[in-house]
């Protein structure tokens, strides 16, 4: 499956527009194209944002949560329970070191 995700090598503004454009409420954020995750993005928090100011890429590190990864080999049952409560607000399931599943 596809991943809908930021980069931060790219510029402000582009980032800015695939945030605006985007169908879902969290996003991951890579480094750079296909590198390692940073973090994830809760799109309401950036748009809230850049509504009241300028918003710079200092800025957006600031608002990314600590991604939580399982391995892909992980059984259902034990994935809801590892994200379930107030610890995990998203998960990437990771298939080997460079390849990232979904996002819950």
């Amino acid at each position: 499956p596809r991943i809908e995700a930021i980069r931060m090598d790219q510029d402000i503004d582009t980032i800015v527009h695939e945030v605006a454009t985007s169908y879902h409420r969290r996003l991951a954020v890579f480094r750079a194209s296909g590198g390692e995750v940073i973090g994830v993005l809760q799109v309401r928090k950036v748009l809230r944002l850049t509504q009241s100011c300028c918003l710079d890429k200092e800025g957006l590190r600031a608002l990314l949560a600590e991604p939580y990864f399982i391995p892909s080999t992980t059984p259902a049952r034990c994935t809801r329970l590892e994200t379930a409560g107030p610890r995990c607000d998203s998960a990437m399931f990771i298939r080997s070191r460079t390849s990232t599943g979904a996002v819950r």
